[in-house]
């Protein structure tokens, strides 16, 4: 099956995959953390810590499914597509800034400039009209 798709589409499906596969993986990195923190500490400073573990591995993992989402709507051509993808970026990138601006981030600093700038990066051809077609 031949179709015309534009580059700008090919570009944001292709970024909007790459965020859903990186939150995916920082959701099961995060239920890890939280199985090591039960484990590891005791009382109500463990069950605490693993609760708010827990609950960011849940918003991890359920960013990557609205990035995913966001994705094949995109890659379909759905209407859909591009305003939960402007979405996916948007909080990709205020998450990183925020980040930055209010946490003592001197270790991953840079982790999270590449963050924003990927949010960013995404955005933009999101934000572009549908123009110049080729054959995928």
């Amino acid at each position: 099956m031949e179709r015309n798709v534009s580059v700008a589409r090919v570009i944001a499906t292709s970024l909007l995959g790459v965020i859903a596969v990186v939150g995916l993986v920082l959701g099961v990195l995060l239920f890890f953390a939280a199985w090591v923190t039960n484990s590891t500490l005791s009382g109500w400073v463990g069950d605490t810590g693993t609760v708010a573990v827990v609950i960011l591995g849940t918003l991890s993992l359920g960013y990557a499914l609205l990035a995913g989402i966001a994705a094949r709507s995109e890659w379909l051509g759905r209407p859909a597509g591009r305003p939960l993808g402007l979405i996916v970026a948007l909080v990709a990138v205020l998450a990183a800034v925020s980040a930055l601006l209010v946490g003592n981030v001197d270790d991953s600093a840079s982790l999270l400039y590449i963050a924003a700038g990927l949010g960013v990066v995404t955005a933009i051809p999101l934000l572009v009209p549908e123009g110049h077609k080729t054959a995928v």
